[in-house]
């Protein structure tokens, strides 16, 4: 009767989760779906546009599409924060249906792990498309053949987030199967130089074999996120990857030539605004058990150095 009763909970539960994670789906295809496509298709527009020389429809063309993608960063981060608030919320019954509570505290980390999701996959790379559309800007009245270099890619990269969503939470974009670090962000970085027009240097120290996989995961996202940083906000024209895998802790820094900013103010701005990057990387590398130190000053770059144990697998 009791194992009856436990397997009943249990698939209560799942039921409750699956239902989240289909409302989670109908939400953001409900609300970037449509604007994704129009994406597509005004880059698509730009391809030919700039392949006539037709300069002020292509500069016209790219304001839009910047609105766009401007719209859906928006609008997902509206679900993120939606979604941390219901696992910050999560067993605040008081304990008085115990059961109650064990539910909503599950159902709150499920809603944790969805938000991170959508924070690795979906926001990074329409923020990603963001800056690359900025770039395009810039180049345009300079460099017709990188602008149209850049909008294919940009629009493969739309393409791309469109499909994500359309897939979005039914399956994740990194499992921890078969996860190779060092390919992941050597693949990364190739789309990261020819996007942002920051060039990047990897060093590696040490072999990642035995590393656990979830470790490697996380410190592939946490550094992705570093990029995003420094794509969106530094201004920097080079950055440099250090990754020291060598010893029994683990030492990765990411260090930019941009324009610096102030740690304090920044985080506090961060915080009021809901752009959470800095705390959510520190949240992450708390979460295995590491440090994370920033060393920046406006107009002296910045420098991010992450230190976690090297926790092996046999």
């Amino acid at each position: 009767m009791v194992h009856k009763k436990i397997n009943e909970d249990i698939s209560q539960l799942q039921n409750l989760i699956e239902n989240e994670k289909a409302q989670i789906a109908e939400n953001l295809q409900e609300k970037i779906d449509q604007v994704l496509h129009d994406i597509c298709i005004d880059l698509e527009t730009c391809k030919r546009k700039i392949a006539g020389n037709e300069l002020r429809e292509v500069k016209d063309a790219l304001c839009h599409v910047k609105k766009l993608i401007s719209t859906c960063i928006l609008e997902v981060r509206k679900i993120i924060y939606q979604l941390r608030l219901t696992n910050g919320c999560s067993g605040s019954s008081g304990g008085t249906n115990r059961k109650l509570s064990i539910v909503e505290r599950l159902m709150g980390n499920e809603s944790l792990k969805i938000a991170e999701a959508l924070h690795d996959t979906i926001l990074q790379k329409l923020a990603t498309l963001l800056v690359g559309v900025q770039l395009c800007e810039r180049l345009l009245s300079m460099d017709t053949s990188r602008v149209r270099m850049q909008i294919a890619n940009l629009r493969n990269l739309a393409s791309d987030t469109y499909q994500e969503v359309a897939k979005f939470p039914l399956e994740r974009d990194i499992t921890e199967e078969n996860f190779l670090l060092i390919s992941a962000l050597k693949e990364h970085l190739m789309i990261f130089q020819s996007i942002s027009n920051i060039a990047v240097e990897l060093r590696i120290k040490g072999e990642e074999d035995g590393i656990s996989p979830k470790i490697k995961i996380n410190l592939f996202k946490i550094i992705k996120e570093a990029l995003t940083n420094v794509q969106k906000h530094a201004n920097a024209s080079k950055v440099g990857i250090d990754l020291n895998m060598a010893g029994d802790r683990i030492l990765a820094a990411v260090a930019d030539n941009g324009r610096g900013f102030d740690l304090t103010a920044s985080i506090a701005k961060s915080k009021m605004s809901g752009h959470l990057g800095l705390v959510w990387m520190n949240e992450q590398i708390r979460a295995l058990g590491g440090t994370l130190t920033i060393d920046t000053n406006p107009g002296k770059g910045t420098k991010i150095i992450v230190d976690i144990p090297n926790s092996r697998v046999s």
